[in-house]
Protein backbone atom coordinates (compact mmCIF):
# COMPACT_ATOMS: atom_id res chain seq x y z
CA UNK A 1 0.00 0.00 0.00
CA UNK A 2 1.38 3.41 -0.98
CA UNK A 3 1.07 5.88 1.90
CA UNK A 4 2.45 8.82 -0.11
CA UNK A 5 -0.86 9.47 -1.84
CA UNK A 6 -3.63 11.25 0.07
CA UNK A 7 -7.04 9.60 0.21
CA UNK A 8 -10.51 10.94 0.94
CA UNK A 9 -10.20 10.04 4.63
CA UNK A 10 -7.09 12.17 5.17
CA UNK A 11 -7.75 15.62 6.56
CA UNK A 12 -5.50 18.50 5.54
CA UNK A 13 -3.58 19.52 8.68
CA UNK A 14 -3.34 23.10 7.40
CA UNK A 15 -7.11 23.27 7.99
CA UNK A 16 -6.61 22.79 11.74
CA UNK A 17 -6.50 25.70 14.19
CA UNK A 18 -4.66 24.86 17.41
CA UNK A 19 -4.96 26.63 20.75
CA UNK A 20 -7.32 28.97 22.49
CA UNK A 21 -5.57 32.12 21.25
CA UNK A 22 -5.74 31.10 17.58
CA UNK A 23 -9.36 29.99 17.83
CA UNK A 24 -10.21 33.29 19.58
CA UNK A 25 -8.57 35.21 16.77
CA UNK A 26 -10.45 33.20 14.15
CA UNK A 27 -13.78 33.84 15.90
CA UNK A 28 -13.07 37.50 16.58
CA UNK A 29 -13.78 37.04 20.29
CA UNK A 30 -11.73 37.52 23.42
CA UNK A 31 -9.80 34.64 24.91
CA UNK A 32 -12.21 34.56 27.84
CA UNK A 33 -15.33 34.52 25.65
CA UNK A 34 -13.90 31.76 23.49
CA UNK A 35 -12.90 29.68 26.52
CA UNK A 36 -16.44 29.97 27.89
CA UNK A 37 -17.89 28.81 24.55
CA UNK A 38 -15.46 25.90 24.28
CA UNK A 39 -15.80 24.52 27.80
CA UNK A 40 -19.58 24.90 27.62
CA UNK A 41 -19.73 22.77 24.49
CA UNK A 42 -21.20 25.61 22.43
CA UNK A 43 -18.76 24.97 19.57
CA UNK A 44 -19.25 21.24 18.86
CA UNK A 45 -16.57 20.87 16.15
CA UNK A 46 -13.85 21.84 18.67
CA UNK A 47 -12.07 19.14 20.65
CA UNK A 48 -9.47 19.17 23.37
CA UNK A 49 -6.48 17.01 22.47
CA UNK A 50 -3.42 16.73 24.67
CA UNK A 51 -4.56 19.69 26.74
CA UNK A 52 -4.99 21.98 23.72
CA UNK A 53 -8.12 22.96 21.85
CA UNK A 54 -8.22 22.16 18.15
CA UNK A 55 -10.83 22.81 15.49
CA UNK A 56 -11.05 22.46 11.73
CA UNK A 57 -11.69 25.76 9.93
CA UNK A 58 -14.02 23.95 7.52
CA UNK A 59 -16.02 22.32 10.31
CA UNK A 60 -16.23 25.60 12.23
CA UNK A 61 -17.46 27.48 9.15
CA UNK A 62 -20.05 24.78 8.41
CA UNK A 63 -21.22 24.83 12.02
CA UNK A 64 -21.79 28.58 12.05
CA UNK A 65 -23.46 28.54 8.61
CA UNK A 66 -25.97 26.03 9.92
CA UNK A 67 -26.55 27.91 13.20
CA UNK A 68 -27.06 31.38 11.73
Amino acid sequence: MNTDLPNDNTRDVSDLVWGLDEISHLLGRTRRQTHFLLIGGHIPPARKLGGRWVVSKRALTAFFQNVC
